[in-house]
């Protein structure tokens, strides 16, 4: 989906995903995202940096492009 929609919240990840994954809550998801950010051959996503008047950060993919 990040590669796809671009950059996105923990959040609308849950809401966003559903035909492709069901995720039941955002702590799902959050496991999900960790286990992508230290897989052994990626990492495949990245926790970009608080946005100035963000309440949380977003994820963006690693893939060129």
């Amino acid at each position: 989906m990040l590669l796809l929609r671009g950059r996105k919240l923990r959040a609308s990840c849950v809401s966003r995903t559903n035909r492709l994954c069901e995720f039941t809550d955002s702590d799902q998801v959050e496991a999900t995202i960790k286990n992508l950010m230290t897989r052994e051959d990626g990492p495949f996503v990245a926790r970009l940096p608080r946005a100035a008047g963000a309440r949380e950060s977003r994820y963006a993919h690693c893939f060129p492009g």
